[in-house]
């Protein structure tokens, strides 16, 4: 019996001697073991930054109304009423580049003091580019347009674009989803095309060769596509599944817009043949397909459109932050050269890498979701 103990108790002795072995092999300095703890980087983006759904509703506000309304209704017949238009408009564009800049500025922030997913030289980068980008934006948007100039613009246009990259880019690096990094890499892709486009453009005003032309043109159609495709995977992300009464709430909200939304453009369509395209083309600077098949456009404005409302109807917040992201990517549309567009165009991406990087799929359940899971259930 004594015999029996003694081995238990040396057998027990080695297991101890084994274990502490072990961790002080995986505590040594020469060895890359790192504890499997979460990051604490996703819940700084698990939830969008302050006044970014007010941002969104009033860009697109701004955007129906000066790119659609007032060059559809261009009579000068309704002059009083165009003129009152014409106000609330600019009161929709100025909210929108004061909502804009705060919650970029908020957004920012997380990837420049908190982010582990970008590397510091990059982190240098972006704050440099951000310590610009901002204070240019307010300026051409907020003040007199003397003060805007070409040099301003041409800034803007850049610090958005390399904006967008950098912070997508590392979105893409560290996502563990598919379609969260395939919608990073969507949107990273989107912002080098659009950068170098914009340079061969600019480059033709000096030199005009007949392959910067062609250059210019294929690239500028390949983001464009780029776009189609970014407003469909970003859908995809943020549309809620079936889980609680609510997300079948939202999912039903968005199936009923859906229909609503193609049936108008077709309507248009059918109804202005002349000024459609026009029309589209102010409000999404699309220009690939458009005067062959505008109708393709309206299949991914139509499905994000219906997933921006089942994003905002969804209790869940890495969702509403992905839809208020899909609502400003469509009312910035492609490759825009307005200083307002171009701030919510990189407040639009900045939101799309910190929804990639806390993918809704990844959040936790909330009481409330939890409380509809088991009601399902039951």
């Amino acid at each position: 019996m004594s015999g029996a103990v003694s081995d238990a108790g040396d057998a027990s002795d080695a297991a101890r001697e084994a274990g502490a072995a072990e961790r002080d092999a995986k505590a040594s300095p020469g060895d890359d073991y790192q504890d499997p703890a979460p990051s604490a980087f996703e819940p700084h983006v698990a939830s969008g930054p302050p006044l970014a759904w007010l941002a969104a509703l009033s860009a697109f506000a701004a955007m129906a109304i000066n790119q659609v309304l007032l060059p559809a209704f261009s009579d000068p017949a309704n002059r009083t009423a165009l003129l009152r238009l014409a106000r609330w408009g600019d009161f929709a564009t100025n909210l929108a580049t004061v909502a804009g800049l705060i919650a970029l500025s908020f957004g920012l922030v997380a990837f420049i003091r908190h982010s582990t997913a970008v590397s510091l030289r990059q982190r240098l980068l972006l704050a440099s580019f951000s310590g610009m980008f901002v204070p240019a934006i307010a300026v051409a948007t907020l003040f007199e347009r003397q003060r805007t100039t070409a040099q301003i613009v041409l800034f803007a246009i850049g610090a958005a674009h390399v904006l967008g990259f950098i912070v997508n880019a590392s979105a893409a690096r560290s996502s563990e989803q598919r379609v969260a990094k395939a919608v990073a890499v969507m949107a990273a892709t989107l912002s080098a095309l659009t950068l170098v486009a914009q340079a061969l453009h600019e480059s033709t005003r000096v030199t005009l060769g007949s392959w910067q032309l062609m250059a210019y043109r294929a690239i500028s159609g390949t983001g464009e596509i780029f776009h189609l495709l970014l407003l469909l995977g970003l859908s995809l992300l943020v549309l809620p599944p079936r889980q609680s009464a609510r997300d079948r709430l939202s999912r039903a909200a968005a199936f009923f817009l859906l229909p609503v939304v193609l049936g108008s453009l077709y309507a248009a369509e059918r109804h202005l043949p002349s000024d459609y395209t026009l029309l589209l083309y102010h409000a999404q600077r699309v220009n690939l397909f458009i005067d062959s098949f505008p109708r393709l456009y309206s299949i991914p404005l139509g499905l994000a459109l219906s997933a921006v409302l089942a994003a905002g109807i969804s209790d869940n917040s890495a969702r509403r932050q992905g839809g208020a992201a899909l609502f400003l990517l469509v009312s910035s549309a492609h490759a825009p050269h307005a200083p307002g567009r171009l701030l919510t165009l990189a407040l639009a991406m900045v939101l799309i890498a910190r929804t990639v990087l806390a993918p809704p799929s990844a959040q936790p359940a909330t009481a409330r979701e939890r409380a509809g899971n088991g009601g399902d259930q039951t």
